[in-house]
């Protein structure tokens, strides 16, 4: 585990997509295939769905269809379909991720761009709140959970919500998730460190 992106592999896939790209006319001159490359990295960085989650990285095209004109506007509608690397987990895995926000209601942890919030009553019983952002086993400091803090969390609930928080249909959106903490182990940094 020595770095964030290999973390967040772990539960990617790669998923086949298809997506309507418009080109404008002053665009038809260039090559076609960087074009659309272009226009669709720029329209699926960082966009979520609930059925596939979010898009991390377009892998490659695989087809490209159609080329209608639009008579009114000159500019030329494509379906290309591609795989992309998305990353969705299920309710019911169990996932590592990494504490980035601890109050006493509750831990919030990123696996890339998913967060997941674990309220203080799916911690086990005997994490008690020590401190500000810092919640701990009496006696045993190597699971203590605070920033930086690998943790293991089995996903309970995932939910599609805009960026106040709010249910969402929209692909400019983030996924939320909400887990069981099963177990806590040494930061991401302390790992690293001791590996190098």
């Amino acid at each position: 585990m020595s770095s964030l992106s290999s973390f967040v592999s772990r539960y990617s896939q790669d998923t086949k997509l298809e997506a309507s790209i418009v080109i404008p006319p002053h665009q038809l001159r260039y090559n076609l295939k960087y074009v659309i490359r272009d226009r669709l990295t720029r329209s699926t960085r960082n966009k979520c769905t609930e059925k596939n989650g979010f898009i991390l990285d377009l892998k490659h095209i695989a087809e490209i269809r159609g080329g209608v004109l639009d008579k009114r506007s000159g500019a030329v509608n494509y379906t290309v379909e591609y795989i992309a690397e998305t990353l969705r987990p299920e309710t019911g895995d169990i996932v590592e991720a990494i504490v980035s926000k601890v109050f006493k209601i509750g831990v919030f942890a990123d696996l890339g761009p998913l967060n997941i919030f674990i309220p203080y009553n799916r911690l086990p019983l005997e994490y008690e709140f020590v401190r500000l952002n810092h919640f701990a086993i009496p006696d045993h400091p190597e699971n203590d959970v605070k920033v930086g803090s690998i943790v293991h969390i089995k996903i309970e609930k995932i939910e599609m919500l805009d960026d106040n928080f709010l249910p969402s249909n929209s692909t400019r959106c983030v996924l939320k998730g909400m887990g069981r903490l099963i177990g806590a182990q040494a930061s991401l940094a302390s790992i690293s460190s001791e590996t190098s």
